[in-house]
């Protein structure tokens, strides 16, 4: 899943395209919801990104496309920008344009992908030995994404590697790459990959479109890290992975899910391995929660399930609600802990349910309470200079936003201390 939301990756050869006010792609490429230039089984060949600065200005740079800017910079190419985010507990990792994988935050397990654990950096920085990546998952307190390690497209993991969390017994050293022991056709021709980013289930999938395997400590009480094929999401082309359910959605065709609480099954109304018209065929358009559901219909925010925290229907908190609800009107949601974040109306990202300071960065108003919990009626604005905004992610007591222009905002608990939040700030670029 960064995405942030999953993105189906293309699987055809397409003609060139672009996004709206963006360079176009090569011949064999086509722009993606995460504005990269995509050819089959989803490798990157470059960014669509708006045109500007680097055009006819008086510059010494050979910079791509016809922008009009005047700017004066030697670099070649596209300005790197985000495509993708997904936060875990007190951390977080973002896709670049360059197909590279950046985190930040807390390092307690390894989990920011480098040599000196225990060490946390509130800067991004690129995971070295993993490149040209296509799809980001993040755990609690592991990663996993698809790329090249060791010379070959495959998948990797770092992070949290204890009771077989990265898919494998051994337990290498923090922040070591290991490659989950998951069938060779499977690593070999992986699309899609989602872990549990709110609790300490560590469950992650992968899928080849074909078969989806699953392996962690919390999946069917399983601590040696093998993976189990999951034979009723069979033909999955996009996952989702939460706390309660796995879910998978063929091309075309109703979601599927396994593993089902009582509190899913009541939200939703879907059967252990069974079509979940509930869900749709599009699980980029659905936010799975500890408890609680949430999926977009047409420009609305409906959700469903346990509203303890006032994430269903905020203004009536504490009773649960079987069938989905209006929330907010809105086209893009993402489930915390205790806490949802969306894009809602004129382009501005919200957060709203049982909140700490932590969770919504909120400095003022109701919600200016530290460290007690504070019951939100309505949403509160984030605001940060960078809207419009693409992608949302909620997680844990935090939430990090994409805009369009693939800048990157996070506020909460996602830099070093799950128990300190943070107001809004930028983390690419820094400034």
């Amino acid at each position: 899943m960064i995405s942030p939301a999953r993105i189906t990756l293309l699987l055809m050869l397409v003609a060139a395209s672009a996004c709206p006010g963006a360079r176009p792609c090569r011949e064999d490429a086509q722009c993606d919801d995460r504005q990269r230039c995509v050819i089959a089984a989803g490798a990157d060949v470059g960014s669509c990104a708006p045109d500007g600065g680097e055009g006819e200005g008086e510059g010494e740079g050979e910079g791509e496309g016809e922008g009009e800017g005047e700017g004066e910079g030697e670099g070649e190419g596209d300005d790197l920008h985000v495509v993708a985010v997904d936060v875990g507990v007190a951390f977080g990792c973002m896709l670049d344009s360059d197909a590279r994988v950046q985190c930040w935050g807390g390092n307690g397990a390894g989990q920011l992908g480098r040599s000196t654990p225990q060490q946390s950096d509130n800067e991004p920085a690129p995971v070295l030995t993993v490149s040209e990546v296509e799809d980001l998952a993040v755990g609690e307190r592991h990663v996993c994404v698809i790329g090249r390690f060791g010379g070959t497209r495959t998948v990797a993991c770092w992070g949290d590697g204890t009771n077989g969390t990265l898919g494998t017994a051994a337990v290498s050293p923090a922040g070591t790459l290991v490659e989950p022991s998951l069938p060779p056709s499977l690593l070999a021709n992986v699309i899609d990959v989602d872990a549990d980013g709110v609790s300490s289930t560590g469950l992650t999938c992968a899928t080849d479109g074909g078969e989806v395997w699953c392996f962690g400590p919390g999946y069917s009480s399983r601590s040696d890290g093998a993976a189990v094929q999951e034979p009723a999401l069979g033909l999955s082309r996009t996952l989702l992975v939460s706390t309660h359910a796995i879910c998978g959605a063929p091309a075309g065709g109703p979601s599927t899910c396994v593993h089902l609480d009582a509190g899913f099954v009541a939200a939703t109304g879907c059967a252990e391995g069974m079509p979940c018209d509930a869900l749709g065929d599009d699980l980029a358009r659905v936010a799975l929660g500890p408890g609680t559901v949430c999926v977009i219909d047409g420009a609305q925010i409906r959700c469903s399930g346990d509203n303890d925290a006032g994430v269903v229907v905020p203004s009536a908190p504490g009773s649960p609600f079987a069938g989905f609800r209006d929330t907010h009107a809105g086209s893009q949601v993402s489930i915390g802990a205790q806490h949802a974040c969306g894009i809602v109306e004129n382009d501005g990202v919200a957060c709203w349910g049982r909140v700490l300071f932590f969770s919504t960065g909120n400095d003022s108003g109701p919600l200016s309470c530290v460290g007690a919990q504070c019951q939100d009626v309505s949403p509160v604005p984030i605001s940060a200079g960078f809207a419009p905004w693409a992608e949302v992610r909620a997680r844990s007591y935090g939430a990090c936003a994409r805009s369009v222009a693939g800048r990157l905002v996070c506020w909460g608990s996602l830099f070093g201390n799950a128990n300190e939040g943070s107001p809004p700030q930028a983390i690419f670029p820094s400034q």
